[in-house]
């Protein structure tokens, strides 16, 4: 399968550091979101469930709830599923 080109993203480690890369996803349902600055090899793999997005693989990160609902924005934002977007497009 092909991957897709989702968009660049930055978030914050619970140690306090800036991770920032690309997501890409292969199927609209997993995203993968790869760290390409500072020397922190952190792959993440996420999905949305009701309760919002969880992390689904990837590297082994403790606390990072906070990391994860950063990247979940940034993909909302893109795909137009932002609650702020979505209010926009109806009025």
């Amino acid at each position: 399968m092909e991957s897709t080109y989702i968009t660049e993203a930055q978030a914050t480690l619970p140690d306090g550091e800036i991770a920032r890369g690309p997501i890409i996803t292969t199927d609209h349902k997993t995203f993968i979101f790869s760290n390409a600055v500072g020397t922190s090899h952190l792959i993440l793999e996420l999905q949305k469930g009701d309760l919002g997005w969880y992390q689904s693989g990837g590297s082994d990160i403790a606390n990072a709830e906070q990391m994860i609902d950063e990247l979940g924005v940034y993909i909302d934002n893109h795909l137009g599923n932002s609650p702020i977007v979505a209010k926009i497009g109806t009025e």
